[in-house]
């Protein structure tokens, strides 16, 4: 065992009996380090490797907040290229199955964890919709159920993440039997390294029931277990690279943006050629083609998105916010999102910060009530649903079932629902906090007024206030005028495209837009070193492998190869000090620094859990100028 990996278990462990044993019971449902290497394989998975073009990022952002944004928004180029790639090798095909599917009533079933699974559910969503609008005019109803989403841990997971699912194979199997798939349909396993163990789960399930099945992923190489579905159950793979993400361990950047990006176009055509639409020309370049001209318009708003990033880091890190607090103590440090319906799951998955990417605290629900937890820092409500209910079918394009209903609308959606807890009339909007309203493709002039209203009552209690609009050119109308001259810090990017039936263009836009805001509002708050996203929670076990990575990585930039942390050591004390921490937090009330953190300062200063988390709260959890500025 490495030595001070070893001193600082020991000072772990021996801190505080009394933490440890109220912990104790979980430890036995625990894998064991053998086990839990079985069970992950990350280590040749592309997109968790750093990017070269964006080391010292952290470091380049808080010097020059310009020459970081653009870092972050030239990686997004580079994808242009595989996703032509993609299409050239992947879509005459693609097509010709979809086509032939839809029209013997089969599905389109997308499935997938995480970020994959919300992009999965946003298609769905925008493909509902579409058709919703096109049956009343035609024969068309069948088509509407035409595409089917399921992300783990079901639609709440859209909002609030669920532990568990993700690693739970049974559990990918148990979805798609409870959507009693047959052999007309199509199933699709989305999953940015390829390793999801919900997917592999599913794509079993899938082709024991005679689906054609196919896998899209975006690392150069999947992990061992889902090999076995190429090798044992003939599951077809796709494979967009595109390599490391701008900031490791955000899955949601490139990955997300490209997996959107080749599904929706090709729902895109699917749609057009359906309802007869004169056939387009090379349709995937002409496609990719604005793309990269939504991606360069993007470059000239870089200024104001700035300015968005310097309202946000203002409003967390005022000495009164409650950003670094476990209880709601002044009511302020919160940033809350307005949107339409079309527009919330683009900033539900590119905004909010959605835990635990960035160990943020989660929308809370009725039930979180009595454990009097403080509300999320970041929070979306939908503009223009007068019941929770009616958001939530908004926001999924359809109604929820039974089950589902009393998993999910426990969580408020609906800027105009009342509820026992985190109702929007409730929530945090005026002095130190910041109120952002968000619009992608036409703004409707209710919805408009809505938000102008709900801003101009922020603004006037003494909030800040922002517009973030991705409009076509023609609908930016008087109310749009009105927004820009009542908000703070306006952005409003407007765009002229061709073909887009099912906004998939303006979606890509937008997200890219929210990501360099949220983004490099968390570098700036120190939630990103270098270009790793290190305020982690280890909430599954891909998280608490990347947990264990960043650590060595972190520590080998400052030490030479001769004092590399040993990896079995680091996983027992990622697993106790995510017990302690845990502990601590119920016992003392008090939010401490996130893992990564706190072990790199226990093993640098040899030191134990409550002397490394009073070193950081006493530095501002700055453990860059706390452990490395002197070497």
């Amino acid at each position: 065992m490495n030595n001070w990996v070893y001193l600082a278990l020991a000072l772990l462990i021996g801190f505080s009996m009394n933490f440890m044993n109220a912990a104790a019971k979980a430890s036995k449902s625990e894998l064991s380090y053998e086990d839990f290497k079985a069970s992950v394989d990350f280590e040749d998975t592309t997109t968790e490797k750093r990017h070269p073009k964006t080391f010292g990022l952290s470091q380049t952002m808080k010097k020059n907040r310009q020459a970081g944004l653009e870092l972050l928004h030239n990686v997004d180029q580079e994808n242009i290229s595989p996703l032509k790639n993609a299409f050239a090798q992947h879509q005459s095909q693609l097509l010709s199955e979809l086509s032939s599917c839809f029209k013997t009533e089969g599905r389109l079933i997308l499935v997938g964890s995480g970020t994959s699974g919300r992009i999965a559910l946003q298609l769905e969503a925008e493909w509902r919709q579409y058709w919703q609008k096109q049956s009343s005019e035609q024969n068309l109803f069948h088509y509407e159920n035409a595409v089917c989403a399921v992300i783990a841990g079901g639609p709440r997971a859209f909002v609030r993440a669920k532990e568990g699912f993700e690693d739970s194979v049974s559990s990918g199997k148990e979805a798609i039997k409870n959507l009693k798939v047959h052999p007309k349909d199509i199933v699709v396993l989305i999953s940015a390294s390829g390793s999801a163990k919900f997917n592999i789960g599913a794509g079993i399930e899938a082709r024991n029931s005679h689906c054609q099945t196919y896998y899209f992923y975006n690392s150069e190489t999947p992990s061992k277990m889902t090999k076995t579905l190429f090798e044992d159950y003939q599951v077809q793979h796709i494979r967009l690279v595109t390599g490391p993400q701008s900031i490791t361990g955000s899955t949601r950047l490139q990955a997300g943006t490209m997996g959107l990006a080749f599904w929706g176009h090709l729902l895109n055509q699917v749609a057009l050629n359906i309802t007869d639409a004169d056939s387009i020309e090379d349709a995937a370049t002409t496609f990719t083609d604005q793309v990269a001209v939504l991606h360069s318009t993007l470059r000239n708003f870089l200024p104001t998105v700035s300015t968005i990033i310097q309202l946000e880091k203002d409003v967390l890190s005022d000495e009164n916010a409650d950003f670094y607090k476990t209880k709601a103590t002044n009511q302020k440090g919160y940033i809350t999102f307005i949107a339409p319906p079309k527009t919330l799951p683009t900033v539900k998955i590119d905004a909010t910060e959605t835990a635990p990417t960035f160990s943020t605290n989660p929308p809370r629900s009725v039930k979180d009530k009595a454990k009097q937890l403080k509300e999320a820092e970041f929070r979306a409500y939908m503009l223009g649903s007068s019941t929770n209910k009616k958001a939530w079918q908004d926001l999924l394009g359809r109604s929820l079932n039974s089950v589902e209903a009393i998993d999910a609308e426990e969580i408020l959606l609906s800027s105009q629902a009342d509820g026992d807890y985190g109702a929007f009339k409730d929530r945090p909007k005026g002095l130190g906090n910041l109120v952002i309203g968000v619009a992608k493709s036409r703004l409707t002039p209710e919805h408009a007024s809505e938000m102008i209203t709900i801003l101009s009552d922020a603004k006037a209690k003494g909030a800040q206030t922002a517009f973030i609009g991705v409009l076509e050119e023609d609908s930016i109308d008087d109310h749009v005028t009105a927004l820009k001259a009542l908000t703070h810090a306006p952005l409003i990017i407007p765009y002229k495209v061709e073909n887009d039936p099912l906004n998939i263009l303006s979606t890509i836009l937008l997200k890219q837009c929210l990501n360099l805001i949220s983004n490099g509002t968390m570098i700036e708050m120190g939630k990103v070193y270098d270009n790793l996203m290190i305020d982690v929670s280890p909430s599954n076990d891909k998280l608490i492998d990347r947990v264990i990575r960043l650590v060595q990585t972190i520590h080998s930039m400052h030490h030479d190869e001769s004092t590399k942390l040993d990896e079995k050591d680091l996983y027992h004390m990622v697993l106790e000090t995510k017990k302690l921490k845990k502990s601590f937090e119920e016992d003392q009330g008090i939010s401490t620094p996130p893992i990564v953190k706190t072990i790199l300062t226990m093993i640098e200063k040899s030191v134990d859990f409550v002397t490394a988390i009073t070193l950081l709260q006493e530095n501002d959890q700055d453990f860059e100028t706390l452990l490395y500025s002197q070497k």
